[in-house]
């Protein structure tokens, strides 16, 4: 972790390398299990379970969240 200091009433930041890493790492093992996943995608009959949120971070210009209709 890295902490830069800042003079009184200024914003301090904190950084925490790998963090992204880890989050995405994190964010595929749930994938994989099956956990948390919102969103199918199907591919000449393979069904592909998959986080909304990714979908639409990794996808420039579009927004899977108005796209894809939700499954109640």
């Amino acid at each position: 972790m890295v902490v830069s200091a800042a003079p009184a009433g200024l914003t301090v930041q904190v950084c925490f390398p790998g963090a992204r890493a880890a989050v995405l790492d994190n964010l595929n093992r749930q994938r994989e299990e099956g956990r948390l996943c919102d969103l199918s995608i199907q591919v000449q009959g393979q069904v592909f379970r998959a986080h909304r949120c990714v979908g639409c971070c990794s996808s420039p210009g579009h927004d899977i969240s108005t796209a894809v209709p939700k499954q109640h």
